[in-house]
């Protein structure tokens, strides 16, 4: 929930307030040895490069200390349901979904149910984003 949050803001902030980016999300995998690798991209023009860190920084700053409203970590969640619905209205969805899981193992996102993301609060939300998306642990980069 805490990457979907971190998507969400970058969408409103980056692309919807500032528009500076022509596509953008953020994404998490979970690796072998129990760590996270979560990935964040933004497609802008190289002169927008530092303001786009910057709003970046910002935005996991925010979500690391301030807790979201419940009323939007529900709209998050009914998101995530609403996706799952739809990946299993076709057979394709629905085997790309069985492959990703397989390769992806236990840590899937997709081995998250939409019942589960439901039940997030506003506390392990911001708890979440303070651990994963901030602190000594979290590297930082950009690539071009």
């Amino acid at each position: 929930m805490a990457v979907n949050a971190l998507s969400d803001r970058m969408v409103a902030v980056i692309r919807e307030k500032e528009g500076l980016a022509y596509r953008l999300g953020a994404g998490v995998r979970g690796l072998p040895d129990g760590s996270w690798f979560v990935s964040a991209s933004v497609g802008t023009r190289p002169e927008n490069r530092e303001r786009v860190e910057q709003l970046f920084d910002e935005v996991t700053r925010e979500l690391a200390t301030k807790d979201l409203p419940t009323s939007e970590i529900e709209r998050l969640a009914a998101r995530v349901r609403q996706r799952e619905m739809l990946a299993r209205l076709s057979a394709g969805a629905r085997a790309s979904r069985l492959s990703r899981l397989l390769f992806e193992g236990e840590s899937a996102p997709l081995a998250v149910d939409g019942a589960s993301q439901a039940r997030v609060g506003p506390a392990q939300l911001r708890q979440a984003a303070q651990s994963y998306l901030g602190g000594s642990e979290f590297i930082h980069t950009v690539a071009w």
